[in-house]
């Protein structure tokens, strides 16, 4: 759904750019710049921006809403600015949920072929994009290569998922052990 709405408001003869001959900024649609189908990928990182930070937003909000308040209130009490305040306090203890639900979306959009397939140019191919049209494809002798394809898209969201982990377990260790200090 996502895909099909940034094709229908980012393309070159999309609702923006339509809007934008009406409004007299462009001359003809096709001066719109080209956000999707490009070779940058503008239109594949719209839709994942519009597809996941709903998702990161409320990981971070639940936690915003439960203990962040107090903390804040009594860095305010201290005599902390706003800036103090969200740079010393909220930053600090929103930066794990952050990144841990950063992890999910990373892994769930390495291996997304659906907005890619949409929304991507003809080439380069996005690898799950690749795996899906070599495993589709008339030549049964393609299937091996898809397969390939699939099993290094597991390992490397495998090990980018660990290590992303391992990190930031040990970056909560360590901010514990400083905080027990104090």
């Amino acid at each position: 759904v996502v895909g099909i709405a940034v094709l229908l408001l980012f393309s070159q003869t999309g609702l923006f750019s339509r809007g934008f001959y009406e409004m007299g900024l462009i001359a003809q649609s096709s001066m719109f710049p080209m956000l999707v189908f490009d070779k940058d990928g503008v239109g594949i990182m719209l839709a994942f921006i519009l597809k996941f930070f709903p998702f990161i937003g409320i990981a971070v909000l639940s936690l915003l809403l439960t203990t962040l308040n107090d903390y804040e209130e009594q860095a305010a009490m201290l005599g902390a600015n706003w800036w103090q305040r969200f740079r010393y306090v909220l930053l600090p203890m929103m930066l794990p949920s952050i990144m841990f639900s950063s992890i999910l979306v990373f892994a769930y959009a390495f291996g997304s072929f659906e907005v890619p397939f949409l929304l991507g140019s003809t080439s380069p191919k996005a690898l799950a994009l690749l795996a899906y049209q070599e495993y589709t494809s008339v030549d049964l002798n393609t299937r091996p290569e898809a397969m390939a394809i699939a099993n290094i898209i597991t390992l490397i969201m495998v090990a980018v998922v660990i290590l992303a982990y391992l990190r930031l377990n040990s970056m909560n260790r360590r901010a514990a052990v400083e905080h027990a200090k104090a």
